[in-house]
């Protein structure tokens, strides 16, 4: 069974190999940001990190939450 600070990573880690799939399906491109704006129907090449930082701010929260859950405020 899962806890809610798995399924929360299973999620993120879910959309994060879906993404990289679709990116990656037809090879490495050389010009890798316009590429991904044209895979993923982006407006601009930037909205890429709107995309991906939330997606890291979620797997280190979650990081953090199951270790502090198993070692507490001691770290040990």
């Amino acid at each position: 069974m899962l806890t809610m600070t798995g399924l929360l990573s299973e999620i993120n880690t879910l959309f994060i190999e879906i993404t990289r799939d679709r990116i990656f399906k037809t090879g490495y491109p050389d010009d890798f940001l316009a590429h991904v704006k044209k895979c993923l129907k982006l407006k601009s090449a930037q909205d890429w990190n709107y995309i991906f930082a939330p997606g890291d701010i979620v797997e280190d929260t979650s990081e953090t939450i199951s270790n502090f859950l198993r070692f507490g405020t001691s770290g040990r």
